[in-house]
């Protein structure tokens, strides 16, 4: 009858709001090497699991307990050289690398240095808004002196990447000079006037009145003499101004620097560019689930690799994990074919690589920033932590990981 409770629902109900309300930070099955004790105050507190059978060597972890707490990532590394932390995971920012480097020159602490699996970048909803414009979005990519972004956040300790790949990856490796040599490889650099002609391929070539052609003289003029207030944008046919609104997260120096850059330089090509910084959460939010009228189609991010390199899953039309809303059957070639191809056959899996790359600098579902070098650093009573892989981390090491006494 309408209005009946149903007791199997109201337990499922209640089942998970257990989890997520208990279970969920009070865990009592651990299948690994530690154990969960407590967690409060952002610290979570391990201890070792006596049932821990090993590792497929048989290593079990030694070290009795750990902590794993938040820090402030601006004064990280001044905790691991006095001692109050003894391990420091993948530090990107340039500064605070020299003075991880400085500390282990004075024999305070060590470090491992790796090539990142991945890269910083600038990432599109590629359906909506007036990014979904190919040329809108090459357009932005001309906007940017990428090479500064990379001076003012890597310091030395990273380069500009121009395709979907990280410097550690065996591709890159391999090929990466013949993509970077390559005639149909885009290296977006600063260029207002390529900006320019690449806009001049959108709808968004007229005034406000959606008649008068947009006149580069006209906006030079405006912008010398009043850019703080500037009001000379593009428009299309029926009076929609060429606007891109993105979100970045508050805590990114990047969103910074993009801020910094972005918007002026885009006064210059008759672009409304916007930056509004909050907090990461809020960031998934309108980059997973946007809305149809989205506000925000532009999203500062980073991308770490898996092992496998599949991107079927982010570019092809039915993948699972395709955020930019990609829909192109030129990749949704290229991906199916790239995961068809027989294992040992490396030089075909390079070749349709290639191909995925120039597809990508192209289309630009994103715009590539910079891949840097991460450093990880650790207290000197650490031992056995001296890594340099990006796929192999503190979690993965623990096993072999010893506290000297």
């Amino acid at each position: 009858m309408n209005g009946d409770v149903d007791p199997s629902l109201q337990l499922i109900e209640q089942a998970m709001l257990n989890i997520y309300n208990e279970y969920r930070v009070n865990p009592t099955v651990t299948a690994g090497p530690y154990m969960f004790d407590e967690f409060k105050n952002n610290m979570v507190k391990l201890s070792l699991n006596p049932n821990y059978a090993g590792n497929a060597k048989g290593d079990k972890a030694t070290v009795p307990h750990i902590i794993v707490q938040t820090v402030n990532s601006n004064i990280a590394v001044d905790l691991l050289e006095n001692g109050d932390i003894d391990i420091w995971e993948a530090e990107a920012d340039g500064g605070k690398i020299d003075q991880m480097r400085a500390a282990a020159d004075a024999g305070k602490i060590k470090f491992n240095e790796f090539e990142r699996s991945g890269y910083g970048n600038l990432t599109f909803l590629t359906d909506r808004g007036c990014t979904q414009y190919k040329e809108v979005r090459q357009a932005i990519a001309h906007l940017m002196d990428r090479n500064s972004f990379v001076q003012s956040y890597a310091g030395g300790y990273g380069v500009v990447t121009n395709g979907m790949y990280g410097q550690s990856q065996w591709m890159y490796k391999e090929r990466g000079a013949d993509l970077e040599s390559d005639p149909n490889m885009i290296n977006y650099q600063l260029n207002l006037d390529t900006a320019n002609e690449l806009l001049d391929k959108t709808p968004f070539t007229f005034e406000a009145d959606g008649k008068t052609p947009w006149d580069k003289a006209k906006a030079d003029e405006e912008f010398a003499s009043n850019a703080d207030n500037f009001d000379y944008f593009r428009y299309d046919e029926n009076g929609n101004r060429l606007v891109v609104n993105q979100y970045g997260s508050d805590e990114s120096p990047i969103t910074t620097l993009i801020s910094n850059q972005l918007p002026n330089n885009a006064k210059q090509v008759g672009m409304e560019y916007n930056v509004t910084a909050g907090n990461f959460a809020t960031l998934l939010q309108y980059y997973v689930s946007p809305a149809e009228d989205a506000e925000y189609t532009a999203f500062n991010m980073g991308t770490n690799f898996a092992p496998i390199f599949d991107p079927w899953y982010q570019y092809n039309s039915k993948g699972s994990d395709n955020k930019t809303r990609t829909n192109d059957p030129k990749v949704d070639e290229i991906t199916e074919k790239l995961r068809r191809i027989a294992p040992d056959d490396k030089e075909a899996f390079l070749d349709e690589w290639m191909k995925f790359q120039l597809w990508y600098n192209d289309y630009l579902p994103e715009i590539p920033l910079y891949s840097n070098l991460f450093h990880t650093g650790y207290t000197n009573r650490v031992e056995g932590f001296d890594i340099n892989t990006p796929t192999w981390q503190f979690a993965d090491q623990v096993n072999a990981i010893t506290i000297a006494k």
